[in-house]
């Protein structure tokens, strides 16, 4: 089994994803407050 090696293009896929996550949640915030720019 190849359980033992740790998966590492799950992690890039994981941190890839989570830096979408948190760009969309970003852009989303400043589409909402406009007003403070």
């Amino acid at each position: 089994m190849e359980e033992q090696m740790p998966n590492i293009e799950n992690l890039k896929l994981m941190n890839f994803k989570t830096a979408i996550i948190i760009l969309l949640q970003y852009y989303q915030l400043q589409q909402q407050t406009p007003e403070l720019h």
